[in-house]
């Protein structure tokens, strides 16, 4: 942790007018200085800055604050690596409370030490090399993303014995892993190498693609206390500038696509690790006042789903989303190596509102013409409207009388019907059920000992009694419906209960081992269930 004390020494010994001079265009106007807000766009400059006062503040967007604040919102860094930033460039020296600080970072020198040697290694395999010119990547991308080449897991380690680096180190920072016996070995092997950095810019992780037949195509360094992909997004650090100037994020399904749309001009283009966008992502855009987003991927099942899914994650945080869907053989890294930059960057200007998206993605999987399909997508369209905030919902409402073709007044009922139908049949077979196996017990109570507790929910106080031997004065009412259950009926009906039972427990499984055991039990009641049919 940074001292208090050498945070404020640190801001006494900068001027805010040469920090933001070095980026913006400062005007002198009166006793402050004026320029144009790097936080939205406007025409004319309403961004001042108070050297007297050492702070800054926007008439136009409201942003202010003093110099660690500006470093924070332009650069897009968190509080202490925006310290960091700032005392480095002004060979400032901090002082820490804790000595893990400098710990840490001679662990993530191991990660650069690495890239260097990867890059270096990419300059002897012409076939990797070969690989890239035919994506359309020029040399310059090469260099300026730091790509580079892992060779086979024994020359890794041999590296690493060289330059004195133990094998537990680079365990720590995701590079070595070690087997049953103990050995160590390479998580990366014979790949083209992605360097993952921070938003300081520093190297925290690796991806890696094989150009061999690996059935894993794109692997990525484990989480470890510097990196986790959840957290990450593949670029920001070149992205950021432009993101927080135009306001505007477009997010790439990988490391090429990202390459690509940058040496393209495109420069606020990021890409999530794996392609899964997720909730911890969030903090990083809450950063950006004003924020688009737009979700350029792949127009197969596999984009369309990790599409619907950010879009649950973005559209209730009131984050605007767009989606572009690229046709089938065709990614933004293609359309940029066959010089189609003004294609692509039309596919972005005529990007399709999120919202809109994600309801005519449900209605494209229902057939409309069917009352049930139709009711099921309006149900399900519905349920999304209740996840946005109020202000969204009552924007989107119009839209979605118009792609279900429903009355405006009648947006909600559906749900409503859906939900009151399924709780009502889920509420009488439960208790059908319940009452046909007490009066096949009444009737064998030499199966008392195969029922379990949790098979009864409505009627629980009456299987107390049954099972403990207890007469009530319902087992004769019970005796005279008009349920008919023989003895091989009731074990059937004992089975399937235990298999309900198991199908409605099944969210509350953690582990792995919970779920194996899950699936075990399952196919061994399922096993007992066919040989009682065939009796």
């Amino acid at each position: 942790m940074i001292e208090a004390s050498s945070i404020e020494k640190l801001r006494e010994n900068v001027d805010i007018i040469d920090v933001i001079g070095s980026r913006l265009e400062l005007k002198k106007a009166g006793m402050n200085f004026k320029a144009k807000c790097p936080f939205h766009e406007e025409k004319s400059a309403s961004f001042v800055v108070s050297p007297q006062k050492q702070i800054y503040h926007c008439f136009g967007c409201g942003a202010g604050g003093n110099v660690f604040s500006f470093i924070q919102n332009y650069d897009g860094l968190s509080f202490p690596e925006a310290v960091e930033n700032l005392a480095e460039k002004h060979n400032f020296q901090l002082e820490y409370s804790e000595k893990s600080k400098f710990e840490e970072v001679d662990k993530l020198h191991i990660l650069e030490t690495l890239n260097s040697w990867f890059v270096k290694n990419l300059e002897n395999r012409k076939d990797v090399l070969e690989y890239l010119r035919n994506r359309g990547i020029s040399t310059g991308s090469i260099s300026k993303f730091q790509l580079g080449y892992v060779p086979t897991s024994y020359e890794v380690l041999k590296f690493l014995k060289l330059k004195n680096i133990s094998f537990s180190d680079a365990d720590e920072v995701g590079v070595v892993s070690f087997g049953e016996d103990g050995s160590p070995y390479s998580r990366f092997v014979e790949r083209l190498t992605f360097p993952i950095f921070s938003q300081s810019g520093k190297v925290i992780a690796f991806g890696g693609r094989t150009l061999s037949n690996h059935p894993a195509k794109y692997i990525n360094s484990p989480t470890t206390k510097y990196f986790n992909k959840s957290k990450t997004l593949y670029g920001y650090n070149f992205a950021k500038s432009e993101v927080f100037r135009k306001s505007e994020m477009i997010f790439a399904e990988g490391y090429l696509d990202v390459i690509a749309m940058q040496q393209a001009g495109i420069r606020n283009v990021v890409a999530p690790l794996g392609t899964a966008f997720t909730k911890e992502h969030l903090p990083l855009l809450r950063r950006v006042q004003n924020l688009k987003t737009i979700l350029a991927f792949d127009g197969d099942k596999a984009g369309k789903e990790a599409i619907v899914k950010a879009l649950d994650i973005l559209l209730p945080e009131s984050v605007e989303c767009r989606v572009v869907l690229f046709p089938k053989g065709i990614d933004p890294a293609d359309l940029v190596k066959d010089k189609k930059v003004s294609e692509l960057e039309e596919m972005l200007q005529k990007s399709v509102d999120g919202g809109v998206f994600y309801l005519e993605n449900i209605k494209s999987k229902k057939d409309m013409n069917s009352p049930h399909d139709r009711s099921r997508a309006i149900s399900e369209g519905e349920a999304f409207l209740k996840k946005l905030p109020t202000n969204l919902q009552d924007g989107y409402k119009e839209l979605f009388s118009k792609i279900f073709k429903i009355e405006f007044e009648k947006i909600g009922s559906y749900q409503k019907i859906d939900k009151f139908e399924k709780e009502k049949i889920s509420k009488e077979s439960f208790q059908y059920s319940e009452l046909s196996l007490l009066k096949a017990l009444l009737e064998n109570r030499e199966l008392i000992s195969m029922i379990e507790d949790s098979m009864f929910v409505k009627y629980s106080n009456l299987w107390n009694d049954l099972k403990n031997g207890v007469e009530n004065t319902e087992f004769t009412k019970i005796s005279l419906m008009d349920f008919n259950l023989d003895k091989k009926e009731l074990k059937i009906e004992i089975v399937n209960f235990k298999i309900l039972s198991l199908l409605q427990n099944r969210r509350n499984l953690k582990s792995l081992d919970e779920m194996r055991e899950f699936k075990h039990t399952l196919t061994h009641l399922e096993k007992q269930k066919r040989k009682l049919l065939s009796l």
